[in-house]
């Protein structure tokens, strides 16, 4: 092949070899340091730097650049050594830190973290994904990078890496084009159109149907593609190599005020498109005024100088492991005070110069491993054996885990519905679908003896879906099909908290149960309808007073929007069942039922609460149902608080099994629990015969 001189890459050459002496820049490693500091400060506390999150942005930025430049002035014997010797080098820098970090934090969470509750769905499922490199697109389906409770998964920050990894796929290819005299131009600017084209992308992706929102790379491809495109630029004007000129100090100074803008004002919603604009800028910026060039201003000097560059050496390693630090605190001992979050940054420097002295540097620089048809084999074998190794962990978490959550899982979530339909020929199929944003499952008997109970139609928000095993258990005894529609907003919508308008949710949804129900079918409501005393995944104390003050202003429309709606369902002879308020407590007893716990700022509250004032709080509820019972038809309520505090103390355990999963939400033993006294109210709204117990109610 042509060699493109400029550039400096032999493609065609005898060999490889490696590159020039002086490819080492300072500024580079103070770049780095620039934005694991920022990134660091916002995970630690977002008030410290409000955009923090924008230095991975920077990150992105500087790895295009470094990857190209690493092989500046190599000499390769064709497109397969260019291939193997590019893998090499970055299983060598990447995969020995990755790993060390991914199997220490599995064993971790397998020890410390509740399964089943995850924030990001199955911790399993990510962890895996984490190690073969593709944790961004697991993640964009389950939870926002920006949500509270993101922070709860000790693997979410692999998601940037997994960008990049998905990046380098291209990178080979794209970098022999980039460095071949004959294709060199058409390249470059078939690069400057993919990084256009993924800006836009990244503009429009809100709108598609599959968004993978701020996780996306195919959004992100610009942000790595600009630092290739400025490699390039560079390396053709001969710009590379370091050189006696000075900094361009007009530029190191813009860079440096779009880096503190994009660390102070950015939007998360604006993310990636077009917020990181801001920082891709800024360090495309300070990359073209430092490049090869001596530093002279405060900026330059500044990112060159001794401190910045050993921090930027450890940036990597850091970044592996302040994240799981920080959640493994969260789920442990807290991390909401100050001394807490002091305590964590040590552990987490700790594990970081562990991991780089021990780990990255060595295993990167060792002789043995610098041979690609070596160094490959034996990395893909590892990242097999890892792999399998974490799954397996998670596999067993019931028999190795400290967490009750995970000892017990049947109190909490249930047994495998499997093993409780395995016992009898009678089953519930499930059907899942999604209907206009709304969850819907359709719980059919199959092989049920059949009672002449009603089929039920249950709707709500999480709380209707909490009600899930009671629900399978109605279908199961008397043999009538259950629909289940879990809907954002609840219903009636928004009593407590405006979460949005599910106008046409809601419409879509009574549509539907409109549609299929026939007179004597039961319309079963249950949400949640009082304000929480605490957010579920910090320790914010919420303002009950102004927010049950607020609610009872929308009381009085929601009651003429539910009250229409209710009623066209009665005048089809549905009955219409609503839920009034479960007992609600403080804490959530997922993050709190262990020893290692206790101490927990969140867990700050205790397991009871005294019933009269609990009674008392959630009185403008049956106000509410008295309102609405008034003007619909065949309208009347369910109430699970006896059953829950039969005493004069409500308490969140009972017989050291647990009835809740958080400050609301009840466990499988709860639904257990209810579900006798739910299908004989059920029964009795007409007078029908009690269906009789099944095995799973004496559980």
């Amino acid at each position: 092949m042509d060699s493109l001189n400029t550039i400096g890459t032999d493609v065609g050459a005898a060999g490889s070899r490696p590159a020039k002496p002086g490819s080492y820049f300072a500024y580079i490693d103070g770049l780095r340091a620039v934005s694991i500091i920022a990134v660091v400060l916002f995970h630690l506390d977002s008030r410290l730097l409000p955009s923090g999150f924008a230095g991975v942005d920077v990150f992105f930025v500087v790895s295009g650049f470094i990857i190209s430049g690493s092989l500046h002035d190599r000499r390769f014997a064709g497109f397969f050594d260019l291939f193997t010797t590019f893998y090499a080098r970055r299983f060598r820098r990447i995969v020995p830190a990755l790993l060390f970090m991914l199997i220490i934090t599995c064993a971790l969470t397998v020890l410390f973290v509740p399964q089943g509750f995850a924030p990001s769905g199955d911790l399993r499922e990510v962890a895996s994904s984490a190690f073969l490199g593709f944790s961004n697109i697991r993640l964009a389906f389950s939870t926002d990078y920006f949500f509270p409770r993101a922070e709860y998964d000790p693997f979410t920050h692999t998601w940037s890496l997994a960008v990049e990894e998905q990046f380098y796929v291209i990178f080979p290819l794209l970098y022999l084009l980039l460095t071949t005299r004959r294709t060199a131009n058409a390249a470059l600017a078939i690069l400057l159109a993919l990084c256009v084209g993924s800006f836009i992308y990244g503009w429009f992706e809100p709108r598609l149907a599959i968004n993978l929102g701020f996780y996306s790379s195919l959004a992100r491809f610009w942000e790595i593609g600009s630092g290739v495109l400025l490699y390039a630029l560079l390396a053709r004007k001969g710009l590379y190599r370091s050189r006696p000129s000075r900094e361009i100090w007009p530029l190191a100074a813009t860079g440096a005020v779009l880096l503190l803008a994009a660390f102070v004002v950015g939007a998360p919603q604006s993310y990636p498109v077009p917020g990181a604009l801001l920082p891709v800028a800024g360090a495309l910026c300070l990359i073209a005024a430092l490049h090869g060039r001596m530093p002279a201003s405060v900026v330059g000097k500044a990112l060159s100088s001794a401190p910045m560059v050993a921090i930027g050496l450890v940036s990597y390693s850091l970044y592996l492991w302040h994240w799981p630090v920080f959640s493994l605190f969260r789920w442990t001992i807290g991390f909401s005070e100050a001394w807490q979050k002091a305590l964590a940054l040590l552990v987490a420097v700790a594990m970081t110069l562990l991991s780089y002295k021990v780990i990255e540097k060595p295993i990167r620089h060792a002789a043995s491993l610098q041979a690609p048809r070596r160094a490959i084999p034996i990395f893909l074998g590892l990242i097999a054996l890892l792999w399998w190794s974490g799954d397996r962990m998670f596999a067993n978490v019931a028999h190795v885990s400290l967490s009750v959550v995970n000892r017990h899982r049947d109190d909490w979530f249930g047994p495998p519905e499997r093993q409780t339909q395995a016992a009898t020929t009678c089953r519930v199929a499930v059907h899942a679908f999604q209907l206009a944003g709304a969850a819907v499952e359709n719980l059919t008997p199959v092989d049920c003896k059949t009672s002449g109970a009603h089929a039920l139609f249950a709707i709500g928000d999480s709380h209707a879906e909490g009600y899930r095993p009671m629900l399978m258990a109605y279908a199961l005894r008397t043999g009538a099909p259950v629909t289940l529609y879990v809907v954002p907003c609840g219903f009636p919508p928004n009593l407590v908290t405006v979460l949005g308008d599910c106008t046409a949710i809601d419409a879509a949804v009574f549509a539907d149960v409109e549609g299929r129900a026939r007179p004597g079918d039961i319309a079963f409501l249950a949400s949640l309808r009082v304000p929480r005393f605490r957010s579920q995944w910090d320790t914010i104390e919420i303002d009950t007073t102004a927010q049950w003050r607020e609610a009872e202003t929308r009381f009085a429309p929601a009651i003429d929007q539910s009250s229409a709606m209710l009623q066209a369902l009665a005048a089809k002879g549905m009955r219409i069942v609503f839920e009034l308020p479960k007992p609600i407590f403080r804490i959530p007893l997922f993050r709190c039922a262990d020893w290692f716990n206790q101490s927990n700022p969140a867990c700050g509250g205790g397991s009871e609460f005294d019933r009269a004032m609990l009674l008392r709080y959630r009185q403008p509820v049956p106000a509410f149902a008295d309102a609405l019972k008034a003007r619909v038809d065949g309208f009347s309520t369910w109430d699970p608080f006896p059953s829950l505090c039969p005493g004069e103390v409500c308490s969140m355990w009972r017989d050291s099994r647990p009835l809740f999963f958080d400050g609301d939400h009840v466990t499988y033993l709860a639904n257990m629990l209810l579900a006798d006294n739910f299908i004989a109210s059920m029964a009795a709204l007409d007078g029908e015969k009690q269906p009789g117990r099944g095995p799973e109610a004496g559980r």
